[in-house]
């Protein structure tokens, strides 16, 4: 079982007014595709719920993790999660909220390389979403300056961005932790495998996506 780290740290009094209602949040109910090929609701946040269709404003190598690109000269782009379903390549999805200020996130973040070239091949796609920056006094928001300092302390050339909706708070208010991780099951853009910090035993991924893509 993966151990949780920073179990006791909670968020700020915004993020948990945002968990109060998630019961009653419109992205609980009903179909907001508007008319993008992705499934249908009701959306959800636990483990089989369908994952809405987030978006976030990210930097991605074109190369992925084979990639050598210079994230500071790469331009931001908008990233949903309706460009993987609807991407014949990918077959899941790892969503990971991060903080530039959190330890565990890096340690994580430094096996990502090896990781993410094992398995993009196979279909598996990686988004990390710093949720916050490098400020870990404040813990503010991050920006896109964060994003290349994360890029070029973890030497991680996959999808990299920030959250200007806000919307991985939905599941933090339930994990108020780092890192996040979520396992998306493309077919379906069902959530199959949710955890929060890492197990010091094995910082990686690789098991679990050993579980479920093998």
């Amino acid at each position: 079982m993966r151990k949780l780290i920073f179990a006791g740290l909670m968020l700020s009094g915004a993020v948990m007014v945002a968990g109060c209602h998630a019961a009653t949040d419109p992205m609980n109910r009903g179909n907001m595709n508007n008319g993008i090929n992705y499934p249908a609701g009701p959306y959800g946040y636990a483990k089989h719920a369908v994952v809405a269709n987030l978006s976030f404003l990210a930097k991605v190598d074109p190369e992925m993790s084979l990639g050598t690109a210079n994230y500071a000269g790469l331009d931001p782009q908008t990233i949903t999660l309706a460009d993987y379903f609807n991407d014949d390549a990918v077959s899941w999805i790892v969503l990971t909220g991060a903080a530039g200020w959190c330890g565990p996130c890096r340690e994580e973040a430094h096996t990502l390389p090896t990781v993410s070239q094992k398995w993009e091949p196979m279909g598996v796609r990686f988004l990390t979403v710093l949720i916050q920056g490098f400020d870990e006094t404040n813990q503010t928001p991050s920006t896109m300056d964060d994003v290349n300092r994360w890029q070029s302390i973890t030497k991680t050339h996959t999808a990299i961005g920030t959250d200007p909706n806000d919307n991985l708070h939905e599941f933090a208010s339930e994990i108020a932790s780092f890192p996040l991780n979520i396992l998306i099951r493309k077919a379906d853009m069902s959530i199959q495998w949710t955890t929060l910090g890492i197990d010091p035993n094995d910082p990686s991924l690789d098991p679990i996506l050993s579980s479920y893509v093998m």
